[in-house]
């Protein structure tokens, strides 16, 4: 039985609308923005479902579908085995009591871990919501100290909830209509729109998001990501629902892959009305330096903190090592270019390798193999410093990969992913 059903009255109805128009995620991401108090609750050919919202968080939730149930949910995590489940089971029904109460009773679960199983089963529940194609919600309010009865606040963060089930959407459809066109380009929201969102990123997604950045587009994004072209385009659509980016879909005065235009144009060029400053030569070859440059930058952090602890000798020997695979993948692009002893790769023999294809393409290649030496370089690190200490160099350098401009700021797991 819906513990919220007495609840759900048309005075209540602050809203209501179809999956097809906007998926769960997006409503409770509304709801903490709002920090609003209420009821989801979602019809499905599948199930009903309902999710209690207190001050914006996510604090318990209803599921009518058998496979949402606690003890399914903890069979499939493995958390109890087929055994323990059915003997829980008779329990319950012998003894009129909830199975979270008998399994704690029977020792198979510590009253301390209590919550978290409760908030695994919230987050499965919401997980089967986002990933509905057609279905109706409706959102009902309620007042801050209004209780009910029997119910828990799990007090889960919402935007943390809503990333991991969109992680976990396996339909295409449900991602699709998430996005606008293929060819829009994400950038990252103001800083006020994400402020106090913390998400745990892996590398690969860390790379998806430093590519937000204005300059390439859904499309161009998926063909340089190390994901998949279905798990990169669902992570955008992700990072889309909590706030962390959003779409141009509108077209800019550069091509969707190019470097950022906000460099200056360079003294002496003057473009005329039939050649715009990126047709330009000059301006081009100005903006390819500054791509290079800004990945020598890094690269120069990690052979200074490399150059303290190892000899001439044996960085050289390192740094060659982490190109490697990259030479034998790309002879052709790999030609000449080195990293050397101050860090940087040069220019002139790095850019020789893309002579003769057009600007986009240049740009687009150029970039996808500097992020190739970036990942080799960093994530080679453990190989010759401590891990805790290659650790805090690979999320300083990330850091700084995302935000050129905050290069101080280290990102920690669990802090917002900025």
């Amino acid at each position: 039985m819906n513990p919220f059903e007495t609840w759900l009255t048309e005075d209540r109805l602050a809203f209501r609308g179809t999956l097809e128009e906007r998926n769960v995620g997006d409503i409770l991401i509304q709801m903490w923005r709002e920090r609003m108090t209420g009821i989801v609750a979602v019809e499905t050919p599948a199930a009903h479902r309902a999710f209690l919202v207190r001050e914006g968080n996510l604090a318990f939730a209803y599921s009518d579908d058998p496979d949402d149930r606690l003890g399914e949910v903890l069979l499939y995590q493995g958390r109890i085995d087929l055994i323990q489940l059915d003997a829980a089971l008779r329990q319950v029904i012998q003894g009129q009591k909830k199975l979270g109460t008998v399994l704690i009773e029977m020792g198979v679960l510590a009253a301390e871990d209590l919550p978290e199983v409760l908030a695994l089963q919230v987050r499965t529940i919401l997980s089967a919501t986002m990933n509905a194609r057609t279905g109706a919600y409706s959102v009902f309010w309620m007042e801050e100290d209004e209780t009910i009865p029997g119910i828990p606040n799990l007090k889960l963060d919402t935007p943390t909830a809503v990333f991991d089930g969109a992680r976990r959407v396996q339909r295409w459809s449900v991602i699709y209509r998430g996005l606008p066109t293929l060819d829009a380009t994400p950038v990252p929201t103001p800083k006020e729109t994400w402020s106090g969102i913390a998400v745990t990123l892996s590398p690969e997604e860390n790379h998806v998001l430093s590519l937000c950045t204005g300059n390439f587009s859904i499309k161009t994004i998926c063909s340089l990501s190390y994901l998949n072209s279905f798990e990169t385009a669902r992570l955008l659509w992700a990072f889309r629902l909590v706030g962390l980016i959003e779409f141009h879909s509108t077209a800019r005065p550069t091509t969707a892959s190019s470097p950022t235009l906000s460099i200056p144009v360079p003294r002496g060029i003057t473009p005329t009305l039939e050649m715009s400053p990126m047709n330009h030569p000059e301006y081009q070859d100005y903006m390819l330096q500054e791509l290079v440059q800004r990945y020598n930058s890094m690269y120069q952090e990690v052979v200074e903190t490399l150059s303290q602890s190892m000899s001439d000798d044996d960085l050289s020997r390192f740094l060659e090592a982490t190109l490697a695979p990259i030479r034998a993948a790309l002879p052709h692009r790999m030609k000449d270019v080195s990293i050397n002893a101050y860090g940087e790769i040069d220019y002139d023999a790095f850019v020789r390798n893309f002579a003769n294809i057009d600007f986009e393409t240049k740009v687009r290649e150029m970039s996808s193999l500097l992020e190739d030496i970036l990942y080799s370089l960093i994530y080679s690190l453990d190989q010759v410093l401590p891990p805790e200490e290659a650790r805090r160099l690979q999320q300083h350098i990330l850091a700084r990969h995302r935000n050129p401009s905050e290069s101080g700021t280290d990102t920690e797991k669990g802090q917002p992913a900025r």
